[in-house]
């Protein structure tokens, strides 16, 4: 069954079937234990079960965005050493064609294979960042799904295992191991040459919500709109000679279209919400900056995407879990609404999906 020629009916089925699963997982606070043995709560295994749904139909996807580039990437690799050497002599992001070398000689050469290994990686970077930063990583992954992510991530491949290592990497920036943190970037650099944009990430998500840093981080993005077009010529003169060459035109004369200003207010209510609860999400929420200055960070490059050129919304991959976290730690600091805001929620992003669905992939 191909999930790229998936009906609306059929996308609202699979929906439907992962959110009982959610609604179950999060709702329950049992342990599950083997024997005497403690294995793991019932909400980390009703996630799991969804991780391994979701992965098992991405694997059968043909034709969704990049798709058959990174197959057709897949089936080149050499699996001999030397002629593998040859094959990335004159490539740029080397570690994304080992990841494929590696898959490939070691696990197996069919596309299908790939395809589940890469998107597995992808889901359970989301999860584990779900399930450690917010108390209903169910809801998270469920707004993950019908905010379109699920599918975007089917698209760029690299980035998105890039943005999945990123969000489990978070830890590092928690526990401040500031060496372990850039080492891992100067690794994802290879598998996609924008993590650079990772490495101040360590000073940003480190700064406290609705403090300084983050009034200078909107300050920020105000500025870059108001002089894009100095900011958009030293992107360019930068992108000179990578293989994103091609994007500068683009970014410079606004040739591209911008992505549509529906996603950027979607990216702007958490950040609303937040400012209006942040004494309450102050006292309950310890990862409250890290959040709020990754969702400002997804605002700031979808509001790029939306005014100028839709390439910046790329960025985004690797904060939307930041927006969607935020989102439903606003909701929960609203106590005595939080089920209706749960049900409104839910029931926006429903539509919502059917916008992006069709938007993405067309119906």
């Amino acid at each position: 069954m191909d999930i790229a020629f998936f009906s609306i009916v059929q996308w609202y089925c699979l929906i439907g079937i992962l959110g009982i699963i959610i609604g179950f997982a999060d709702s329950s606070k049992k342990v599950i234990y083997v024997g005497s043995r403690r294995i793991c709560t019932c909400q980390a295994f009703g996630l799991g079960i969804c991780c391994l749904i979701m992965s098992g139909l991405a694997a059968y996807r043909t034709n969704i965005g990049d798709t058959p580039n990174y197959t057709n990437i897949f089936r080149n690799t050499p699996i001999f050493w030397t002629d593998f050497k040859n094959f990335v002599t004159d490539r740029s992001e080397k570690g994304f064609y080992f990841l494929n070398y590696i898959i490939k000689k070691y696990i197996g050469d069919s596309s299908h294979i790939y395809l589940f290994i890469t998107s597995f990686v992808i889901i359970l970077g989301v999860i584990v960042f779900f399930y450690k930063y917010t108390e209903a990583a169910g809801m998270c992954l469920l707004i993950y799904i019908l905010s379109g992510s699920y599918v975007s991530g089917m698209n760029g491949i690299r980035q998105s295992i890039v943005a999945a290592t990123f969000a489990i990497s978070v830890i590092f920036i928690r526990e401040k191991k500031i060496i372990y943190y850039m080492l891992l970037c100067l690794i994802l650099y290879t598998i996609h040459n924008s993590a650079i944009i990772l490495i101040p990430m360590y000073w940003i998500l480190n700064m406290k919500a609705w403090k300084k840093g983050s009034y200078i981080l909107v300050g920020i993005t105000g500025i870059l709109y108001v002089v894009y077009p100095v900011f958009a010529s030293i992107l360019v003169n930068l992108l000179q000679g990578s293989t994103y060459e091609v994007y500068g035109n683009g970014i410079q004369n606004f040739t591209n279209g911008g992505a549509n200003i529906i996603r950027l207010l979607v990216l702007g209510l958490p950040i609303v919400l937040s400012f209006m609860f942040r004494k309450k999400i102050e006292k309950e929420c310890q990862y409250f900056g890290m959040l709020l200055n990754g969702a400002l960070m997804n605002f700031m490059f979808m509001l790029l995407a939306t005014i100028r050129s839709w390439i910046f919304a790329r960025f985004c991959m690797y904060f939307n879990v930041f927006s969607i976290a935020l989102l439903v730690v606003c909701i929960k600091a609203s106590e005595k609404n939080k089920k209706m805001l749960y049900v409104l929620c839910i029931c926006f992003y429903l539509v919502f999906f059917y916008y992006e669905m069709r938007a993405t992939i067309g119906f």
